[in-house]
């Protein structure tokens, strides 16, 4: 920057000393020339905005689509949130190509420009040559300075007509979203899920050197809801993930009805399963949407009522996002339910809730005969009363399996850990 603008003026000088009448001429043109990014400013600066806003929310929507891929995928939702996603990525490239044009035609101008100073130079040298106040030397001499003056200032004019503007990521996301599996358009199997049985499992994170579950056997059937409960780091979250198919290098069998959960293709595995974590994920959309995930699925009625979502879902304006914790939870939990699944798993997704609240739920998840339903949990309380059974862990193992009066009456593990939680 510094050695482009000693070069500037001392080329300048030195065309002063060979003719002033030459250089008035040329500093009027590179007076122009300096002109034109400042012409161009608000044209530019409104592109650029355009752009950055629209920048924003395609990384906006990159993070919600990510954060909520387990969701899209459990819910078969892939070819809808591509081609929202497609959209959003689309105006994010038309801003861009705008802005690029702006841009483009600017620095065409400068490098018109730049030309035009140069041209200048042979014409009124030329007519210097004519009138003899210049030489042909001279005048070639003059154009290699002005060369000097030129370059150094179209550089400096790029740098100003320049605006930096943040790239958009979209590989990632439709690497992602683009892996859709064959499948014709989803239709509820049949056959519904009767058994998970565990038998000898054990299970090793990737560089752990301690298991986190350790020769497990339980069984799951179908009409009954159970919970896993201890201490964090006992292996209740991996048991569910497990049976959700995140990890196949286990030890041991896992066996849905008599099928070993390794042999089952995933896109079949995820008609039947539905894992749902701590941390109830949202759409930026209307309620009705994420609950239908973008109209692809019903809303059941009895839901509907049992949740109390009648004017939540009815209210088109507001996003999801800005709904409170309870009400999003809602959200979640009628999402779950509306497609049926055979096998649903809460890992903690009641968390949050109120007593009151997380036992009402309970009580009506009790009532869904035809699933298997597990619940990992952390809420100690007495809404662990509503489970059909109660699977207490510790280390790795479970060491006692119950309904709740009968852990509670044997004075074991279950027992201390129940009364440290709530005393």
């Amino acid at each position: 920057m510094i050695s482009n603008l000693i070069l500037f003026i001392a080329s300048s000088c030195m065309v002063f000393s060979i003719n002033h009448k030459l250089l008035i001429v040329i500093m009027g043109l590179v007076l122009l020339m300096a002109a034109v990014p400042f012409f161009m400013n608000g044209r530019l600066q409104t592109a650029n905005e355009l752009y950055l806003k629209s920048n924003e929310k395609l990384y906006a929507k990159t993070g919600e689509y990510l954060h909520g891929f387990e969701t899209i995928k459990n819910f078969f939702a892939e070819r809808e949130i591509l081609g929202k996603y497609e959209e959003y990525a689309a105006d994010n490239n038309e801003k861009k190509r705008r802005l690029s044009n702006k841009l483009g035609f600017t620095n065409a101008i400068t490098a018109f420009l730049g030309i035009l100073i140069i041209f200048t130079t042979f014409i009124v040298g030329g007519l210097l040559i004519f009138n003899g106040e210049l030489t042909i030397g001279a005048i070639f001499a003059t154009v290699q300075l002005v060369t000097n003056m030129v370059n150094p200032l179209t550089e400096l004019l790029y740098g100003i007509n320049e605006i930096n503007a943040v790239k958009a990521i979209t590989v990632k996301i439709r690497n992602n979203l683009n892996t859709i599996p064959e499948y014709k358009e989803y239709e509820q199997t049949q056959d519904r899920t009767d058994t998970i049985k565990i038998k000898n499992v054990s299970f090793l994170y990737e560089k752990q050197t301690t298991k986190v579950l350790n020769d497990v056997s339980v069984n799951f059937e179908r009409g009954k809801m159970y919970a896993l409960v201890g201490e964090n780091g006992s292996g209740k979250s991996t048991i569910g993930k497990l049976i959700a198919g995140y990890y196949l290098d286990y030890s041991g069998e896992i066996m849905i009805d008599d099928r070993e959960l390794k042999t089952i293709d995933y896109t079949d595995l995820r008609r039947h399963i539905a894992y749902i974590n701590q941390e109830p994920f949202v759409f930026d959309a209307a309620a009705s949407d994420n609950c239908t995930v973008f109209g692809k699925y019903n809303i059941k009625n009895e839901y509907i009522k049992e949740f109390e979502c009648e004017q939540l879902l009815s209210n088109q304006e507001k996003s999801a996002i800005n709904l409170s914790g309870g009400e999003k939870q809602k959200l979640v939990f009628l999402r779950s339910l509306n497609l049926d699944f055979d096998i649903i798993i809460y890992d903690e997704a009641e968390a949050s809730m109120d007593i009151i609240a997380r036992k009402k739920l309970l009580e009506f998840l009790g009532k869904q005969k035809n699933k298997i339903i597990i619940c990992i949990s952390h809420s100690v309380d007495n809404s662990l009363e509503v489970y059909d059974e109660i699977m207490y862990m510790k280390k790795g193992v479970i060491t006692e399996q119950g309904s709740f009066q009968q852990l509670y009456d044997d004075h074991g593990g279950f027992y201390d850990f129940y009364n440290k939680k709530t005393s």
